[in-house]
């Protein structure tokens, strides 16, 4: 009888590891929920921009990944760490990210409350949308990865070149060298920065 058991939990634990997995690719329209909002204030809570300064915009559509050439913006990229794509989002960002012109007239991207606070569930192969649940995506490993990136293409003087190109739109040396400065000077002000968060994520969950 033991054995039964055994085996029945086996298979349960095979199907919720295997299946979900399955049903989520196939699931591609999302059912929004009935949570007595409009489509407006959702998209307003998914966009708003909110202070967030989290690197330059162009900056995220234009690095690489820091063990590849293949665009840390993928879509294949984003939903590895179980950000959710935003269908609404001029730009491709995924939800939660929004942009916000700083003084000088450049794009930044950063969090809004959504990205952590926003979730689709998978249920009878249907993708329903849950405003306001927890999200399931990897904080932590984003920043990290992000941060790799943005320090490889540092050290990576090919990664870096094609990282310029896509950036300023010239292979001309002196416009290269020039934004290369920039870069530097702007690249310990980034990883302080992504440090100061990571360490306060950390703080809040040992409250």
């Amino acid at each position: 009888m033991k054995i039964y058991q055994y085996g029945f939990k086996l298979v349960c634990i095979f199907l919720i590891l295997f299946s979900t997995p399955l049903l989520a690719t196939s699931a591609t329209r999302i059912i929004y929920l009935e949570q007595n909002w409009s489509q407006q204030e959702r998209q307003r809570f998914y966009n708003l921009a909110q202070g967030s300064y989290l690197i330059p915009l162009k900056w995220f559509q234009s690095l690489e990944q820091f063990n590849s050439q293949l665009a840390f913006n993928s879509q294949h990229n984003i939903k590895h760490f179980n950000y959710l794509l935003n269908e609404y989002q001029v730009g491709g960002l995924p939800l939660g990210f929004a942009v916000e012109t700083v003084r000088n007239g450049q794009d930044w991207m950063g969090y809004t409350c959504a990205a952590c606070h926003t979730n689709d569930i998978i249920f009878n192969g249907h993708r329903l949308r849950i405003d306001g649940a927890p999200t399931l995506a990897d904080f932590g490993q984003f920043i990290t990865q992000l941060a790799l990136s943005v320090h490889e293409t540092t050290k990576d003087l090919n990664k870096f070149k094609r990282f310029a190109f896509q950036v300023t739109l010239s292979n001309d040396p002196i416009c290269i060298k020039n934004f290369l400065m920039n870069y530097n000077s702007l690249i310990y002000i980034f990883l302080g920065l992504l440090s100061v968060i990571w360490n306060c994520i950390i703080m809040v969950m040992l409250v």
